[in-house]
């Protein structure tokens, strides 16, 4: 058995790697959970915020520079003359004033070179009609010329209703900025302007990742709003519209089976007005007598209950371990709580930890319980209680006390017995030397 009782030999790498561990692991965990909030309120909340954002365009669409002209004329002559179209006519009408002067020519040149090449296209077009007998429009001239000018009619008519400019039209650096022809929100004129670009789909002008100053501007605006709802709902036509709110959601089927308890459930944690603050700590007897468990005490218990059992009822929350998330509700007489001084935060400490991370001010002396347990080895324990079975036998077998009516203190003759020294040692103070 003593060699049972000594302890594992550890390297110092192991001993350096568990080290390494314990300072990390709480870090990393904590950023984890934090990220995995995050990433929830970000999905469910902040990128719905952006959109929403997004959504007020009232800032016209984003102008093209020389080089994403020049390449949009070199893939789609079309879509080329619908900008410019719309850079001279439309919401941009200022634009063109401030191109260069050959572009301006060119544009108008161009136009005009269209407009009279669609003439004569039509005049042909006649002239083959009559030679024809004034109706073989299925002939292949006449199906030629008709293409010619379907073509030339979609030049000369091309604007931002009838021709979708794209992404994918533009260069490979301008594909983060904002699509052609299109209204801007107040977040994509920002990052148009500090040239910062979002992940889109060049095909659709669909967003698939943001960027970070959309989700900083988006967070700040939300937590604004929240701010500014809690300040409104202070005053009576604030709390009117909160009401009206809310009754018509309890109308609602469906929702009106969710909302009330989860409304409920949030003013116990944010409300300022509870009738039993959450901030109570105490032990019931739970799962069964002599096993003492953590609660808190979350309310007065109910009324049916408190008049059968003709008790004073508390409601508490026993919370599992480690995940106090999840627990168990139970009602129990008040007289059969035992309150402790000590705060959530160190109660939540205690269940999440398994007992280890215990508060101060309830630290027992290391002499007894589990600190005994984990400061003595198995042997050291073994043979403590070895010796304590030894000294209770030897104090029943000392001699009986005559009934004089004294009734002997077993505790003090134990200690006086403990506290004695053995026989052999006055003998041999007696012994001549």
């Amino acid at each position: 058995m003593a060699g049972n009782g000594k302890k594992k030999h550890v390297s110092p790498l192991t001993r350096a790697f568990m080290k390494g561990l314990a300072i990390l692991l709480p870090a990393i965990i904590t950023i984890a959970l934090f990220a995995w909030a995050w990433d929830i309120l970000r999905t469910n909340v902040v990128e719905l915020s952006i959109r929403g954002i997004d959504s007020i365009a009232v800032f016209e669409p984003r102008r093209l520079s020389k080089d994403e002209r020049d390449y949009l004329q070199r893939i789609s002559e079309e879509k080329y003359l619908a900008y410019m179209k719309w850079a001279a006519e439309g919401w941009g009408g200022e634009i063109i004033a401030n191109e260069t002067l050959d572009e301006k020519e060119a544009y108008l040149l161009r136009l005009a070179d269209l407009a009279a090449r669609r003439k004569g296209l039509s005049e042909s077009l006649e002239e083959v009609r009559l030679r024809g007998g004034g109706g073989r429009s299925g002939s292949k001239e006449t199906a030629e010329l008709e293409e010619q000018i379907r073509r030339l009619d979609a030049l000369l008519l091309a604007g931002p209703d009838r021709v979708n400019i794209l992404i994918r039209d533009l260069p490979d650096a301008s594909w983060g900025y904002s699509p052609p022809l299109r209204p801007r929100g107040p977040l994509q004129y920002v990052l148009d302007a500090n040239k910062w670009p979002r992940e889109q789909d060049p095909d659709t002008g669909r967003v698939l990742s943001y960027h970070w100053f959309d989700y900083l501007l988006a967070s700040l605006l939300g937590l604004v709003l929240v701010v500014l709802l809690g300040f409104g709902t202070r005053n009576f036509l604030g709390r009117r519209v909160v009401q009206l709110v809310e009754w018509f959601v309890t109308k609602t089927p469906v929702i009106r089976s969710v909302y009330p308890h989860a409304k409920q459930l949030f003013e116990f944690f944010f409300s300022d007005n509870k009738s039993i603050e959450f901030d109570t700590v105490c032990v019931v007897e739970y799962p069964r007598p002599g096993l003492w468990s953590i609660a808190f005490v979350t309310g007065a218990g109910l009324k049916t209950l408190q008049e059968s059992t003709g008790k004073r009822m508390v409601t508490v929350y026993v919370p599992s371990s480690p995940a106090p998330m999840t627990g168990y509700t139970m009602f129990v007489a008040a007289d059969e709580v035992l309150q402790l001084d000590i705060t959530v935060e160190d109660a939540m400490k205690l269940v999440i930890s398994g007992g280890v991370l215990a508060p101060k001010a309830e630290l027992v002396r290391p002499a007894s319980g589990a600190q005994f347990a984990l400061a003595h080895s198995i042997n050291e324990q073994v043979r403590h209680r070895h010796t304590q079975i030894l000294r209770k036998a030897k104090s029943a077998t000392m001699p009986a006390v005559k009934d004089t009516g004294h009734v002997p203190n077993r505790e003090a003759d134990s200690n006086r017995a403990e506290a004695a020294p053995p026989a052999g040692d006055d003998e041999t103070k007696k012994a001549p030397s």
